[in-house]
């Protein structure tokens, strides 16, 4: 139950974070290393790289916006 869901949330926020690192290849050895099962794996990675891949590309719109805007 908790565990489950619980690791399922937290793969997912560790890989929607924008960082070095903390991407779906590492998302993907996290979750060999704690023993989740593709079926639960797979989709949290795929919406943490969803999540990152839209708060990437946020942030670049609005920097090229505000370097455009001087």
């Amino acid at each position: 139950g908790i565990r489950k869901y619980g690791l399922f949330f937290g793969l997912m926020i560790f890989v929607a974070i924008p960082l070095p690192a903390t991407g779906a290849w590492t998302g993907c050895v996290a979750a060999f290393l704690f023993g989740m099962k593709f079926r639960y794996s797979f989709p949290s990675i795929a919406l943490g790289v969803l999540i990152a891949s839209i708060v990437v590309t946020i942030i670049t719109y609005g920097a090229a916006t505000v370097i455009g805007f001087f």
